[in-house]
């Protein structure tokens, strides 16, 4: 092969997610298939495959997840959050955080999410036609995400405007921007966290039985999180367990949207919705990707790779390999056992999937018991964030009320 040849048909920078994610799909297809780590023009190591996606996430002693902050420097904005640390310091963090989740009664939100929902819907009572994700989809994680952080019912305005804030960092590889991934998001996150801050104080002087004040009185072997560790999980909270989540229900109404066949099973048996929400995160999971950075020179694959690199892992890639799911490509909402790694692995599964998947569920439950019929209509394609979540921005509906 010729050098022009080679040139022509290395693989280039993964398409965007505008048309739904198909032009991504088949590159990831490719990927799997030709090469399964690539290294970019950036340098980073990209894998696709689900045993190395899942070989590098369970192990943290290689693929760092603390190093990320020096590299992206990251470090005011990530600080206490378990996701961006490593052992000790990660066993630590992630005991007090998941003493206050655990202490947090997931039944009791079940039913705040009925309250929530049900009041989001009762605003679109008489309109037969309206964007689903504006109305409900959006508004429905960060509302319940408040109610977990204990926001006064009068800054929940201000909270929602946060979180359209934190929208803006939707962004592909943080390597194209001169800014620098750390820079970036402290720029856009000081306000969130200067209020973050002034609720964590108030909190001090008056505990609540809210996540806040559970955080700050976690304490583990005579150890607990400062103010900086406190408002950076709740930050992280409000970024992460909110876009992964309504991208879930987003992804969810698409698909059953796609498999009306599916949609009527569901209505008749309602038990089946838990299986169809493991489905969909597998099928088509908001969150695509993740980095890690090696602390020492390895290889994945056979492919070496040098200390201090970064390394993308591709989990929208891992949830369709052919080598561990048979029919990747087919929405099977039976399909058992569903190994996907849409909460990640490890040490570092998502603690707030038992809320993320709750949420998903209740809305199915709310749509169909207001909904006889939700049919997606749209004149063209639905508009898709570009890269970093795979969800749409808009799902315009029509409806027939039960």
């Amino acid at each position: 092969m010729t050098e022009t040849t080679a040139a022509a048909t290395r693989p280039g920078p993964p398409p965007p997610l505008t048309d739904g994610g198909a032009a991504q799909l088949e590159w990831l297809r490719r990927m799997r298939a030709e090469e399964p780590v690539h290294r970019d023009e950036h340098g980073v190591f990209h894998i696709f495959r689900y045993d190395d996606v899942r070989r590098v996430a369970s192990d943290p002693g290689v693929f760092s997840s603390g190093l990320n902050r020096d590299v992206l420097g990251a470090e005011d904005i990530t600080r206490g959050n378990p996701a961006w640390t490593d052992p000790p310091e990660h066993r630590r963090l992630r005991a007090l955080v998941g003493q206050a989740f655990t202490r947090t009664n997931v039944r009791e939100y079940e039913r705040r999410t009925y309250d929530l929902g049900n009041a989001l819907l009762d605003e679109v009572d008489g309109q037969d036609r309206f964007d689903l994700v504006e109305k409900f989809v959006w508004p429905l994680p960060a509302m319940l995400i408040a109610e977990l952080l204990g926001v006064p019912v009068s800054d929940r305005q201000l909270f929602l405007s946060y979180a359209d804030k934190l929208a803006s960092l939707q962004v592909g590889d943080p390597t194209d921007d001169e800014e620098g991934y750390g820079g970036m998001m402290s720029r856009v996150t000081g306000e969130i966290r200067g209020y973050l801050t002034e609720q964590y104080r108030s909190r001090l002087a008056a505990p609540a039985d809210d996540l806040i004040s559970k955080l700050a009185a976690a304490e583990d072997d005579g150890s607990g999180l400062d103010e900086d560790e406190v408002v950076n999980i709740c930050l992280a909270l409000l970024f992460v367990g909110h876009f992964s989540t309504n991208g879930l229900i987003g992804n969810l109404l698409l698909c059953l949207d796609e498999h009306p066949g599916v949609a009527a099973r569901l209505r008749a048996d309602r038990s089946l919705i838990p299986a169809a929400v493991e489905e969909v995160l597998r099928y088509r999971p908001s969150g695509t990707r993740f980095m890690r950075v090696t602390s020492q020179d390895t290889e994945v694959a056979g492919t070496p790779i040098p200390a201090r690199s970064l390394v993308m892992l591709w989990f929208s890639s891992a949830n369709r390999d052919e080598r561990r799911f048979p029919r990747p490509d087919e929405f099977d909402i039976g399909r058992t056992p569903n190994g996907h790694v849409s909460f990640g692995h490890g040490i570092h599964f998502c603690v707030g999937a038992p809320l993320s998947r709750m949420e998903a569920a209740v809305s199915a439950n709310l749509l169909f018991d207001r909904f006889a019929d939700l049919r997606i209509e749209s004149e063209g394609p639905l508009p898709f964030y570009e890269q970093g979540m795979w969800a749409p921005r808009r799902i315009p509906v029509a409806v027939r009320r039960a």
